[in-house]
């Protein structure tokens, strides 16, 4: 089919335009025909015209002049079909019959713009067809080009918003040259009273899942806002960034439902947030997710925000909070601590960058007062202070992240004692990547008491750090301890001994039967081919990611006879190992593809490169069941799914020698590598709604 159908001389069709409501609406059907209108018994000649917004029904009068009779915004189209060689349509009581030669071709061409303009609507407007056109063929199979614009002039004409506000329809042109997840909205889109149709467009973008207003400060924000807040149902998230005090915002929202519930503030006067809050009291759905980002906030600003969101139903079920680079003196730790008593839904707390002494503020959320803290972050912070013995932490975390944070070594080790002091009943997810060492902080593990370390880890996360040879003993020594341990994460890491780290951790592995591991360093091809060959007698291991810096060609047959014997992985990746021929490359990722056990696994995309493969060639179709595989889970996605299906509560058993290492051994067991790479595709959508804000990096 033809994007147009187009049959009048150019001169009759530069002249539809006296009767159509913006030269931006581009015509795409102009014919002459004969029209009749509602109960005229005569039909007269005149035009149809079809473009984005409306259905155009023209009479031809003297002189060669024209006269609009009647107009249909297409979205109120409520019947189309064809009937004794003429067009049928119906707006409301109201039939229009058109009778031309090509009535199935004008039909079709009606239908399939419509089905366009509506791709993805939220609630489509319902239009009857009679006719035997195929129509489930005329459905768009992926977004139409130019949408945004498309779909602002139709609903312009459904809304009868007519404004010269309409010509603003092109800022859409250029968000749609690289649409992602995200739409930015600036000072360069005014809306004037054409909020509806603006904020409907946006809401029904499929697309997008984030709206970013970025220094706009139109009048009509507030209404814009309330418009996508209550049409979207597949936005999650809206930010608000630089937004400066003279430019003061006027919210007021509507009492409805919305898919709507993070906001995050990103270098925003603290008045901004204010007023925000203050409004939110009239939302219906509860906040979820808040975030400050880069702001430069007085105390008392802080603290009314507090004030607020605890006058807001709304906003007392918080979820998750982010405070990110966010300037405050002197920092309000007891405005923390009134929204920690209120805000009993709050599971996830991140704080990054924060000037202070992350210690108080570990302290301060460990208040015995409130245990409903799943997840902790205080990252790339500093420790300026011992972390006392009386403190605790909440019976409830499970991810506790330190990562980019400075210690000394007195303090880091008290942060290992505050760690493992006391048995925990749920077993926690460690992270320290790439931690700021004031000196050896990792000598610190020789000064722990080993036997007072109760086994509360079940994952650490030690990527980016280095580590001395005159410290593996006691490290190696302290990771045994915790036999409730279900991964080692020692990726990107530094060390003075490669050979003697790795085995180390081979023994490590075969002690506490871990299975799940994740290692990548500068490892020569001997050294990681050895470590590789020594995992072939660890038959548990489930979980396995390597990543090699250096040239390990040599290592990849030691990866195939690792395949044939540890046959309970079900997540598996390698990549970066560099090699110079794609034989033994091809053979292990042909394994991969066709093991019936493993789940999950990446695309080797770096070795790919280097090997100039791209999976055009016939003999690489085995490439194509690699994509269908899940990918292979990282921490934030296994910290969401000990938040879906925790570990056992054994908080009211009574440790005793007998029973203990039982205990302990059952909480060993229910590892999450073979249920999270088995989860269906709803339950992973479920999951990956729940810690947006556990870093990734």
């Amino acid at each position: 089919m033809n994007d147009r159908f187009i049959s009048i001389p150019e001169a009759k069709l530069q002249s539809m335009y006296n009767h159509i409501w913006s030269s931006l609406e581009q015509i795409l059907i102009a014919v002459q025909a004969d029209i009749s209108v509602g109960k005229q018994q005569n039909s007269y000649n005149g035009f149809f015209i079809l473009t984005y917004g409306a259905l155009y029904f023209i009479k031809a009068t003297i002189f060669g002049n024209t006269e609009l009779v009647y107009e249909i915004p297409l979205l109120d189209l409520s019947r189309c079909g064809t009937e004794e060689g003429q067009l049928k349509l119906y707006h409301d009581t109201t039939k229009i019959s058109v009778k031309h030669p090509q009535v199935d071709e004008l039909l079709s061409m009606i239908i399939s713009i419509f089905l366009e303009v509506t791709y993805k609507f939220k609630n489509p407007p319902k239009l009857r067809v009679r006719s035997g056109l195929p129509l489930q063929n005329m459905k768009p199979k992926n977004r139409p080009n130019d949408l945004f614009f498309k779909r602002t002039i139709a609903l312009a004409h459904f809304y009868k918003e007519k404004s010269e506000f309409i010509e603003n329809a092109t800022y859409f042109r250029k968000q749609e040259e690289n649409l992602k997840d995200q739409i930015i909205i600036t000072p360069e889109l005014q809306v004037g009273n054409m909020f509806q149709t603006y904020g409907t467009t946006i809401a029904y973008e499929s697309k997008i899942n984030t709206i970013l207003f970025q220094a706009y400060t139109d009048p009509n924000l507030s209404d814009l806002l309330n418009v996508i807040l209550s049409q979207t149902n597949h936005i999650s998230q809206v930010i608000f960034s630089d937004y400066k005090e003279q430019n003061p915002i006027t919210f007021k929202f509507a009492h409805e439902e919305t898919s709507i519930n993070r906001y995050l503030f990103m270098r925003c006067c603290g008045q901004l947030a204010i007023d925000f809050i203050n409004a939110s009291v009239d939302f219906v759905t509860p906040i979820q997710e808040l975030a400050l980002s880069v702001c430069t906030l007085r105390a008392q600003e802080f603290g009314d925000i507090i004030t607020y969101m605890s006058l807001s139903p709304p906003a007392t079920k918080l979820k998750k909070l982010y405070m990110h680079r966010v300037q405050m003196k002197p920092f309000p730790f007891d405005d923390i601590t009134r929204l920690m008593n209120f805000a009993l839904n709050l599971e996830t707390v991140v704080f990054r960058g924060l000037e202070i002494d992350a210690t108080l503020l570990l302290r301060t959320l460990c208040d015995k007062n409130y245990s409903h803290l799943k997840t902790i972050t205080l990252r790339a912070m500093v420790f300026k202070t011992n972390i006392s013995d009386d403190l605790d932490m909440p019976n409830t975390l499970l991810y506790f992240n330190v990562s980019q944070c400075s210690f000394t070594q007195e303090i880091f080790l008290s942060l290992l004692q505050f760690l493992t002091r006391k048995w925990h009943r749920r077993s926690i997810v460690f992270a320290a990547q790439g931690l700021v060492m004031k000196d050896d902080v990792f000598n610190a593990f020789n000064l722990l008491e080993f036997d007072k370390i109760y086994p509360n880890l079940c994952e650490i996360d030690l990527t980016g750090n280095c580590f001395s040879s005159n410290a593996y003993n006691s490290f190696f020594a302290f990771v045994n301890t915790q036999k409730r341990l279900h991964c080692l994460i020692l990726n990107d890491i530094l060390t003075d001994n490669c050979q003697i780290f790795l085995s180390f951790l081979a023994k490590l592995i075969f002690e506490l039967k871990i299975k799940g591991i994740e290692l990548s360093g500068n490892f020569n091809d001997a050294i990681l081919s050895h470590f590789i060959i020594s995992l072939c007698g660890a038959s548990w291991i489930s979980h396995l990611r390597l990543e090699a810096k250096e040239q390990c060609e040599n290592s990849i047959p030691a990866l195939i006879s690792l395949l044939e014997k540890v046959t309970q992985l079900s997540e598996f990746f390698v990549d970066c190992f560099h090699p110079r021929t794609p034989y033994y490359f091809l053979e292990l990722w042909k394994e991969v593809a066709n093991s019936k056990s493993i789940l999950a696994t990446n695309l080797p995309l770096s070795d790919m490169e280097e090997l100039h493969i791209f999976g055009t060639e016939n003999n690489l179709d085995f490439l194509e069941n690699l994509k269908i595989k899940r990918k292979i889970s990282d921490i934030s996605r296994r910290v969401s799914l000990l938040q879906l299906v925790p570990y056992s509560d054994y908080s009211d058993l009574k440790f005793t020698d007998e029973n203990f290492d039982s205990i302990v051994n059952k909480l060993r067991n229910e590892t999450i590598f073979e249920k999270i790479a088995s989860l269906t595709s709803k339950e992973l959508n479920d999951e990956d709604k729940i810690d947006q804000f556990v870093d990734k990096d």
